[in-house]
């Protein structure tokens, strides 16, 4: 065989040149045999929006633990911020609602009940620290939900118990308190899905 750059002799089947070590072309007669044409297949629509959830779990797997611990932390933040405000005269949290307020030298009585604003985030921390696997995974959606119910429920309680007189509107922590739990559902369903592969 002889290198068709420099016209060196060299074994063959060499695919070098042992001179300049320009490549060698095998002669026609030896093919190597190609891929079989046929139909190509085509992916499923279902299996790719699972490969692509795949994929994003995968890619958010270092962040996702850190995430579930912030949003934790968030709510327990939230239950000492205001969460809804009452005919923009007043903002209460649910501190305020679980333990009672003074308003314009009255005090209204709290309700224990609401220290499950408290509750929601201390199952996500409990989830992040104590927990591993689908345990983690399905507490973190429990706390998420629980999250994203109470503020709603809360919120459409008293406003039919007030009957129209007074609106009771979302502030900065009801807000808050909805994102954590959202993403901590989310969080929830990725690990999931992560931990399938």
């Amino acid at each position: 065989m002889f290198c068709p750059k420099c016209g060196a002799q060299n074994a063959d089947g060499a695919q070098f040149c042992a001179s300049c070590g320009a490549p060698i072309q095998q002669p026609a007669n030896n093919p190597t045999p190609g891929p079989v044409p046929g139909p190509v297949p085509t992916p499923s629509p279902v299996n790719g929006g699972v490969s692509q959830l795949n994929s994003l779990a995968g890619n958010l797997g270092g962040i996702l633990p850190l995430a579930r611990i912030i949003c934790g932390a968030v709510m327990i933040i939230c239950f000492f911020l205001p969460l809804y405000g009452l005919a923009g005269i007043i903002n209460v949290s649910a501190m305020q609602m679980t333990f009672g307020i003074d308003v314009y030298g009255s005090h209204l009585d709290g309700s224990f009940e609401n220290v499950l604003f408290l509750v929601a985030g201390i199952l996500v921390l409990v989830a992040a620290f104590a927990l591993k696997g689908k345990a983690s995974d399905i507490l973190t959606i429990v706390g998420g939900a629980l999250a994203f119910i109470l503020v709603i429920a809360v919120a459409s309680t008293a406003n039919s118990q007030m009957g129209g007189y007074l609106t009771v509107d979302y502030a900065i922590g009801a807000w808050l308190y909805i994102l954590a739990g959202i993403v901590c559902i989310a969080i929830g369903v990725l690990q999931m899905i992560a931990a399938r592969k």
